[in-house]
């Protein structure tokens, strides 16, 4: 569930407008709820018939008290073999936890061999990570963003270590064929979404919009870097289609997505005027021709469940708040009622298509919740509930951020219930089977 009463959510409501003012009321809430009740020196509640290990010890590792996190929901850290993680490694925990992005996080890949540094990066950042995954079409290979002068780039670079290629554009999403990738400004994250951003937004204005939006780039092949490049959705033409008084510096993309077949992809425009962020959710196919699916401002995060349908937290303004499936062909729209009251979450589905696994943001104690949903009997199960200390907040927060294991039966999460962030797998084997 949410965590919060109707009251407390309408009270929260009524602060959106006051973006500033609601972090105080929140942050102050959850302060004097969480000295109430951890007392008892909380850190994590697990269910039963599951069980939580840190990735280290998942590869017969010795754990290391070392911040270590995954990043963004939609990438599997996962090689297809299930032999190897990819992490994000800080060294310096008390520089890096300020949020600052002048810090430098290692590529880290971890296996029964051993803890290997493939990298480095500084493009990254906390909620999303570096978009670290491995390339879908060469399983030998890890693609990441970095930067190069000062301007966020895409590498690839062997298990090894060995620099395979670079790409002159970042990478946002990456197709399932392993082909192409779609990449957005960055920069824009940084101007409108602090803690989605590389830092490397300067005193200088954003590209025209007119010249900025999705890019889709080919991946090539055999490593072979290539130039082909092509703006599939100019950002003009988003911005032209609503109506809105918003200067272009204030809109962006965020969350693009590929379909399972690779042939189509949706993603969010977003823009903030008089301090109200405004959304609609697009689908698109790869030539950029594109349709505007929803617009309600709290449309936010989803996964694909096929080629044509969406799982996602969001909604209307007639139905209001919450989890619904889309059919992205006919626009058709169903509440789930089984999870009817949970607040916002990042939604990924297993590989059998059955269950969805999602989290929730901190309620009043300060607790993050883990969730199962099955999509045949409209059974839901509670995970676990991970405590999420103050002072991993805005853009330093730590989501558990869920995703599947590629045999179904595990499930990678961030935490900072201990105090520090570090990466864990939860095994949900004998829930799903």
């Amino acid at each position: 569930m949410s965590g919060y009463n109707r009251f407390e959510q309408a009270v929260g409501a009524a602060l959106d407008r006051f973006p500033r003012a609601k972090s105080v009321v929140e942050t102050t809430y959850q302060r004097m709820n969480y000295h109430l009740t951890n007392r008892g020196g909380f850190d994590y509640e697990l269910h039963e018939d599951a069980e939580l290990v840190p990735t280290e010890e998942l590869v017969g590792l010795e754990s290391e008290a070392v911040t270590r996190f995954v990043g963004f929901y939609d990438v599997c850290p996962w090689s297809s073999d299930m032999d190897h993680l990819l992490v994000h490694e800080l060294d310096d925990t008390s520089k890096a936890d300020t949020g600052t992005h002048a810090d430098t996080a290692t590529i880290v890949s971890l296996s029964a061999e051993g803890t290997r540094r493939l990298a480095t990066t500084n493009a990254w950042n906390y909620q999303q990570g570096s978009r670290l995954q491995w390339h879908p079409a060469r399983e030998e290979w890890v693609l990441f963003n970095d930067l190069k002068d000062g301007t966020a780039i895409a590498r690839v670079v062997s298990r090894d270590g060995d620099a395979v290629v670079t790409y002159p554009y970042p990478v946002h999403a990456v197709s399932p064929a392993g082909d192409e990738y779609l990449s957005t400004d960055f920069r824009r994250a940084d101007r409108n979404s602090p803690g989605y951003g590389y830092g490397t937004l300067d005193d200088e204005s954003l590209e025209p919009a007119d010249s900025d939006g999705i890019v889709r780039v080919s991946l090539g092949e055999q490593g072979r870097t290539v130039t082909q490049d092509e703006l599939v959705v100019p950002l003009s033409e988003l911005i032209a289609a609503t109506e809105t008084s918003a200067s272009q510096d204030r809109h962006y993309i965020h969350h693009v997505l590929y379909a399972p077949d690779g042939d189509r992809f949706v993603f969010l425009h977003r823009w903030i005027q008089d301090g109200i962020r405004h959304t609609r959710l697009y689908v698109s196919d790869t030539a950029g021709n594109t349709d505007c699916l929803l617009e309600y401002r709290y449309l936010s995060h989803f996964c694909w469940l096929d080629p044509e349908r969406l799982f996602l937290w969001g909604g209307t303004e007639s139905e209001g708040r919450g989890y619904y499936i889309l059919n992205t062909s006919t626009g058709e729209i169903s509440p789930v009622a089984a999870l009817a009251g949970h607040g916002d979450g990042h939604p990924s589905v297993s590989p059998d298509g059955r269950w969805i696994v999602t989290d929730t943001y901190p309620d009043r104690a300060r607790r993050r919740s883990l969730w199962l949903y099955n999509l045949d009997t409209d059974e839901r199960v509670k995970l676990g509930e991970f405590l999420a200390p103050f002072g991993f907040d805005g853009p330093t927060r730590c989501d558990l951020h869920p995703r599947w294991s590629p045999d179904g039966t595990l499930v990678s999460i961030d935490s900072t219930f201990t105090g520090l962030r570090r990466s864990y797998v939860v095994d949900v084997e004998r829930i799903v089977s």
